[in-house]
């Protein structure tokens, strides 16, 4: 509810490519927290090669 009104859903939006919005700056940090808790390290340097990949085989 919004002031008293019902709303509802018109549109869901997925930016799953990251044309929208670039996360992969998050994505990364996250990764290094991850690591970091078991005392790891990644490099960008090694992180940005999974950038955009699959697991097409």
């Amino acid at each position: 509810m919004y002031g008293g009104k019902v709303m509802s859903i018109k549109a869901v939006l997925f930016d799953m490519d990251g044309v929208l919005v670039n996360t992969e700056p998050l994505h990364y940090r996250m990764w290094q927290e991850a690591f970091g808790r078991r005392d790891l390290e990644i490099q960008y340097d090694k992180y940005k090669g999974c950038i955009g990949a699959t697991l097409e085989i």
